[in-house]
């Protein structure tokens, strides 16, 4: 998991994998 990135980008990250 993305640690180093913010809350942010790993939510928008989540949403994207969630989303597709």
């Amino acid at each position: 998991m993305k640690e180093l990135v913010p809350l942010s980008a790993v939510r928008r990250d989540y949403t994207d994998v969630s989303g597709s």
